[in-house]
């Protein structure tokens, strides 16, 4: 027993005690400042989802352009997800120039950037404004013109919801009966996928009471009432009555 009781002293006496130490001053000023900080940069920081189309693709960031115009920057690192319009995975090397996504991540306040955890590809609805230059009610399909001189087919669908929008700016359901030319009108909808300039409409307000852009009134064709309805000839091609 001897032999180890004098080891056990002997071990008892080389570890040197440890005495516990109360934090100083300095330690515990570092320690809130650290704190304060944390905080503060925790309050730059949120959750943000941010939709648009893309301007700039490459490295570790997208640049896109938002619904307001503005010029967006997208972070993107190791733990971002990619998936395209039908929900398959991608990377970001499948990001081109003009497409529509939408990005969803931590948003930091002062360096106005996202850094994104999920990238979408969206397919965003059209808004165009023009002026109705005709109306097809075999169809149920009106011709709305732009002052830039371009034309759109915009199809009335059943799924279409349709507003005259009044002097007092109230909104009244309307049928595609009440839809005139030579009305200033909004739409909102997806371009057809076999048809091009053609739109599907979601959404259709006309104007009774707004004057119509006279570079817009200017192409509409000088046509009688009985031709201003274009007749379908059921084949898929529209004759204009003489």
């Amino acid at each position: 027993m001897k032999p180890l009781l004098y080891f056990l002293l002997f071990f008892i006496s080389i570890v040197p005690s440890v005495n516990a130490q109360s934090p100083t001053t300095s330690q515990i000023d570092e320690l809130k400042n650290k704190v304060a900080s944390k905080v503060a940069e925790l309050k730059l920081v949120e959750k943000r989802g941010i939709t648009g189309i893309v301007t700039e693709a490459g490295g570790t960031k997208i640049s896109l352009k938002d619904l307001k115009g503005n010029i967006r920057i997208i972070d993107v690192d190791e733990l971002t997800e990619f998936a395209d319009v039908d929900g398959k995975e991608t990377g970001l090397s499948d990001i081109d120039k003009g497409m529509q996504i939408g990005a969803i991540g931590l948003y930091n306040k002062e360096s106005e950037r996202l850094l994104a955890r999920f990238i979408d590809e969206v397919k965003m609805p059209e808004f165009i404004i023009g002026g109705i230059t005709r109306k097809d009610s075999e169809s149920f399909e009106v011709t709305l013109a732009t002052s830039d001189g371009k034309e759109y087919q915009v199809s009335i669908e059943d799924i279409t919801k349709s507003y005259g929008v009044e002097e007092d700016e109230t909104l009244t359901r309307s049928g595609f009966s009440k839809i005139v030319i030579k009305r200033n009108a909004i739409t909102i909808g997806f371009f057809d996928t076999k048809i091009k300039q053609k739109i599907i409409a979601t959404r259709f307000y006309y104007f009774d009471n707004l004057p119509l852009d006279p570079k817009i009134e200017a192409i509409i064709p000088a046509l009688d009432e009985s031709s201003k309805n274009v007749t379908s000839t059921g084949s898929g091609k529209k004759l204009t009555p003489l």
